[in-house]
């Protein structure tokens, strides 16, 4: 045990708001990805010696939308971020349960698709956060509770 009071660590630092232009940029690094696997798709195509038409977008695209999907979930669910999320270095502090977890995606999905715009709400009123119930903090300054000391 401290000799003191004032040797005790703080349990409960604190959190640290995001931006709203790191939640813009949370959604744009959401749609990069997803743009990165489309083009990986069709660069897989080309190299297999197969030809790139219009019917090979949506399937690259319905692939795209696949992967950020799955990938979105076990994110949230571990960590509290989309893949965009932890790229521009915010999440939301703590993983996201239940019912939240499939209107947190669609949400973050929708945002993406809209290049941002509604996460410029910011941190507390974006569509992601109202969706999972959580603000949007910087990494490395969520809550450490008694439980995870």
């Amino acid at each position: 045990p401290p000799a003191h009071a004032d040797d005790e660590p703080d349990p409960s630092p604190a959190i640290a708001p995001a931006s709203r232009l790191a939640c813009l940029g949370a959604a744009w690094a959401d749609l990069v990805g997803v743009l990165a696997v489309v083009t990986g798709c069709l660069a897989i195509t080309v190299v297999t010696g197969r030809s790139v038409g219009l019917a090979t977008v949506p399937w690259a695209a319905g692939a795209a939308v696949a992967w950020w999907t799955l990938s979105s979930v076990m994110s949230l669910r571990v960590s509290g971020a989309t893949p965009g999320m932890a790229m521009v270095g915010v999440s939301f502090g703590q993983p996201v349960r239940g019912g939240r977890l499939v209107a947190s995606v669609a949400a973050g999905a929708a945002a993406s698709m809209l290049l941002g715009l509604p996460n410029l709400l910011g941190p507390a009123g974006s569509p992601v956060a109202v969706a999972s119930g959580q603000k949007i903090v910087t990494l490395g300054t969520e809550v450490v509770t008694q439980g995870d000391v």
